[in-house]
């Protein structure tokens, strides 16, 4: 799931979910790492979902290298 540098939710494969936003941490954090994070908890990326493993990475602008959104 493509999410904005301010956790706006980008693309979604499931239209129906009516997840505008994300508030989750990993978004700062991810953009924060040089290199992939691995989360595992409850996140509102996956609403009633006691625990999820996540991977995220930052996606860099390939001119500029600046950080224009997270891959989860």
């Amino acid at each position: 799931m493509p999410l904005a540098p301010d956790g706006a939710v980008l693309v979604r494969a499931d239209e129906d979910a009516g997840m505008a936003r994300s508030a989750d941490p990993l978004v700062a954090a991810t953009l924060a790492s040089p290199g992939y994070v691995e989360t595992f908890r409850a996140s509102d990326l996956f609403p009633g979902c006691p625990r999820a493993l996540l991977y995220s990475q930052t996606m860099r602008d390939p001119g500029s290298g600046a950080a224009i959104g997270v891959l989860c």
